[in-house]
């Protein structure tokens, strides 16, 4: 086999020598940018994807601009408040598994070492600027949260690329990563700057600068950087590896609750960094009392993409899975996920799939191929959904990620994606700002009626590109109210000149 590999990137070379390799040019100030981004208080990491064509000079887009810097400051500044009822945990990078974890100045280390030991009312604190790389099974009644100062603590589901070794092969520019990667979901750079694109054929693998081959699902990961050895080239690397290849979620409830369907009561999530999942950031299953707050949450996702053009998507920094009864997202920042940034969504095994008193609030979402998202399939009997709210996010450049871009399905970009049912009641979309969908600011199927819908006091940027809406299913002449209305100016973008103020909704043109 090794026999094999040789001959055939000895191929590639002759291939690339040949004149038929292009690439793109990494930015050369990598070391200067990355440092300024060192200096942020929140983390290191990117607000800005690669390749996407989002500047804009617009004046509307400046208000919007400095709208999600005071967004972003908020979740930056968001103060650590969770109190214990009984018990609190202290996790260090630098703790010790032998220590009882039970004061900041005796932390234990792993999570693992600790979990059997939570109760309800236990809060478990982690250090800020520790970064631990360890999934989480929630226990049901206790929080979860930060302790000490400087940056939020960071939750990593990915290998660490700096720490690895990367083997120059025979071919100039292609490195082999020495570790075994069991289920390669993504790999990103400087902590968001970059990330790879994954190809199938070896024989690919020099045709762009930081392409990527995996030997196998099992085996090991191949990276093609010209510029030279990895790890002088840049200031990070995540490897982003499945964990079990079943479900790479980083926070996911505590098996001991299968017999309950897998569900999550009484949590609180606060001033958590939680990225780098092969599947989703923050997946508590069927909640009840749930709330997150004050998290970083990104590049979530692509697990399957081996088989990408036949594997269903996954990859949502937040969702609830089958049930979602009393739960708050609010003053969170949530970025580049192969799939959704927040969804209730979901069958509940055999019970009845319901979402009651649901809030999603004062959010920053940007590059996620939807950023709200909510379907659902009746399970033992009718799926119920009530008081569902919508309020005061900022949505910006849903369609423009790392996941929009590496996606096989690239046609149903949209801010919202909301399947709902005719027993639907009480949807409020109020106080939003929608920035430049690549495809459909408002999605619906199956859409709830009229009178259960309050769309009102939204501010949607658009491009040429951007209808403000699609609706399935529905009979456009003999719908009313918002339906209708977006039907008769959504569809067709030629109209936005046409659109008028409904319900205080501001339509605003951005070249």
């Amino acid at each position: 086999m090794k026999k094999f590999f040789t001959i055939l990137l000895t191929i590639i070379l002759c291939v690339s020598i040949c004149g038929c390799q292009a690439s793109t040019t990494l930015d050369k100030n990598l070391t200067s940018s990355l440092n300024q981004q060192e200096a942020m208080v929140m983390g290191t990491f990117y607000r800005n994807t690669m390749n996407a064509d989002i500047a804009s000079d617009d004046a509307q887009v400046k208000v919007v601009d400095a709208e999600a810097d005071e967004l972003i400051k908020t979740v930056e500044d968001f103060p650590d408040s969770l109190k214990a009822t009984n018990k609190t945990y202290y996790l260090s990078a630098t703790g010790s598994d032998s220590n009882n974890g039970t004061s900041s100045s005796t932390p234990k280390r792993t999570y693992a070492d600790l979990q059997d030991s939570l109760t309800s009312g236990d809060v478990v604190l982690f250090n800020r600027g520790d970064i631990f790389r360890e999934q989480i099974e929630v226990v049901s009644g206790v929080s979860y949260g930060a302790y000490g100062t400087g940056i939020k603590p960071r939750i990593y589901g990915s290998v660490d690329g700096m720490t690895g070794i990367w083997e120059q092969t025979t071919v100039p520019g292609v490195y082999r990563f020495t570790k075994l990667i069991g289920y390669y979901s993504n790999i990103v750079f400087n902590n968001g700057q970059y990330v790879g694109k994954y190809v199938s054929d070896l024989g690919d693998i020099t045709k762009q600068e930081l392409n990527v081959y995996i030997q196998s699902a099992n085996n090991y990961l191949y990276l093609y950087c010209p510029q030279g050895h990895p790890q002088d080239v840049f200031n990070s690397i995540e490897i982003v590896d499945n964990v079990d290849g079943t479900n790479g979620s980083i926070f996911l409830p505590d098996d001991t609750d299968a017999s309950n369907g897998y569900r999550t009561d009484n949590v609180t999530f606060q001033n958590l960094c939680v990225m780098y999942s092969g599947t989703h950031c923050i997946a508590p299953g069927a909640s009840s009392n749930v709330k997150i707050e004050g998290c970083v949450l990104g590049f979530a996702g692509a697990k399957g993409i081996f088989n990408a053009s036949t594997a269903a998507p996954v990859g949502n920094a937040i969702e609830f899975w089958g049930a979602a009864n009393n739960v708050e997202v609010s003053n969170n920042y949530i970025f580049q996920c192969f799939d959704t940034g927040i969804t209730h969504q979901g069958e509940w095994g055999n019970n009845p799939s319901y979402f009651n008193n649901v809030t999603y609030q004062n959010n920053l979402i940007e590059y996620c191929v939807w950023a709200i998202e909510s379907w659902y399939s009746n399970g033992n009997g009718e799926a119920t959904e009530n008081n569902i709210n919508i309020l005061n996010n900022i949505v910006r450049y849903s369609g423009y990620g790392w996941g929009s871009l590496n996606r096989h399905d690239k046609h149903s970009y949209s801010d919202i994606s909301y399947s709902t049912g005719a027993h639907s009641n009480s949807i409020t979309i109020s106080g939003n700002t929608f920035d430049r969908s690549r495809a459909i600011s408002l999605g619906f199927s199956n859409p709830p009626e009229a009178s259960k819908m309050i769309l009102s006091n939204n501010k949607f940027l658009v491009t040429k590109n951007t209808k403000i809406s699609h609706v399935d299913k529905v009979d456009k002449d003999n719908s009313q109210g918002y339906i209708r209305y977006i039907y008769k100016y959504g569809e067709n973008q030629s109209n936005l000149d046409n659109l008028y103020t409904h319900s205080n909704n501001q339509f605003i043109k951005v070249k």
